[in-house]
């Protein structure tokens, strides 16, 4: 079973790439491919493919490390 810290719904994580400025193609793709809700941890590497890893969400957001 997964974590539940590491579920999220797709329209949230969709929410979340939109603000971090994914372009629209990519947020398209996407919602194409992952299930809901979507297991981070199990899809890390097909949302590594489109570039989307959490290094590069927390820079887009404006976090630190």
């Amino acid at each position: 079973m997964a974590d539940e810290r590491s579920l999220r719904t797709k329209a949230e994580l969709l929410a979340v790439l939109r603000r971090a400025g994914t372009p629209e193609q990519t947020i398209r793709a996407l919602d194409a491919v992952l299930d809901d809700p979507v297991d981070l941890d199990r899809d890390r590497s097909l949302l590594a493919q489109y570039g989307i890893t959490q290094e590069r969400l927390t820079d887009a957001m404006g976090g630190s490390p």
